[in-house]
């Protein structure tokens, strides 16, 4: 990805978890998160109906369509790293690297339109979360991150789970 970043050679090749303590912790958190969404936030009627929620945005509870959209952007984004499959005979998870320091931002704008009242709480944290941001981005983009190469880390990742495992991993 990167000519001024990782280029120390490795002297080894660390140890990764095994498959099933790695889908197994996502696993945890991702019906954590689901739990939590459900029975503790407003999302709620938009988790229940969540294609009523994708066409009707507008009308729907903020959290709950931020919910609903990311967890669509996220399977968008898993659909647009297969294209390399066949090409390259791998996904492209390097795509995420590439939305890192993007999507925050954009998160906190989304809030800050949707609020109906002035908040100075979520303007000031719009105003810091666009700076990092752009600063990010900046950096990312100096250092090559644009260019269409990969993070020489997700080759170790890679190792630790060959083949159809490294699908499932990156899904």
């Amino acid at each position: 990805m990167t000519t001024l970043t990782g280029s120390t050679a490795m002297r080894a090749m660390p140890e990764g978890p095994p498959l099933v303590a790695a889908l197994g912790g996502a696993a945890l958190q991702l019906g954590t998160l689901a739990y939590a969404w459900h029975r503790y936030s407003s999302a709620r009627d938009c988790l229940a109906e969540p294609l009523e929620c994708l066409m009707r945005p507008w009308s729907a509870d903020p959290w709950g369509r931020t919910v609903i959209y990311v967890v669509a952007y996220t399977l968008v984004m898993w659909l647009a790293s297969l294209r390399t499959l066949f090409s390259k005979g791998r996904s492209d998870s390097s795509i995420v690297d590439r939305l890192w320091s993007i999507m925050p931002w954009v998160y906190t704008w989304h809030w800050l339109l949707s609020c109906n009242t002035f908040s100075p709480r979520l303007t000031i944290m719009v105003a810091l979360a666009s700076v990092w941001g752009i600063r990010l981005t900046y950096n990312f983009w100096i250092k090559g991150g644009f260019s269409g190469g990969e993070d020489y880390r997700w080759d170790i990742v890679r190792h630790w789970y060959p083949g159809w495992k490294w699908e499932v991993f990156n899904l």
